[in-house]
């Protein structure tokens, strides 16, 4: 039964370290300040939770500048095999979460 314990554990040690999602949720008061309609923003999120961390650990929007974006993001997408319409919504979706 020990041997059991001791295999179990750690699993409900890495479950409590679980962190909340790498950028914020899109909500009504982030689509109103933005003026990007908020079911765009959520579908931005949704790939840059499912694509982006595919390939590296996930890069908060403001931990890159706006620029910067522009210039990494059209790459990146290529590179994931993106969309133009997922393309376009997780750079809105960065653009909303950023600071100008």
């Amino acid at each position: 039964m020990k041997r059991l314990d001791a295999a179990v554990l750690p699993c409900f040690w890495l479950g409590a370290c679980a962190t909340e999602p790498p950028a914020p949720e899109p909500d009504a008061r982030l689509a109103a300040r933005s003026g990007v309609p908020q079911g765009l923003l959520q579908r931005g999120h949704q790939v840059y939770l499912m694509q982006c961390g595919r390939c590296h650990d996930h890069v908060l929007p403001d931990d890159v500048t706006r620029a910067d974006w522009h210039v990494v993001l059209p790459g990146m997408a290529w590179n994931a095999g993106l969309s133009d319409a997922d393309q376009a919504a997780v750079m809105a979706y960065i653009m909303a979460t950023t600071t100008p």
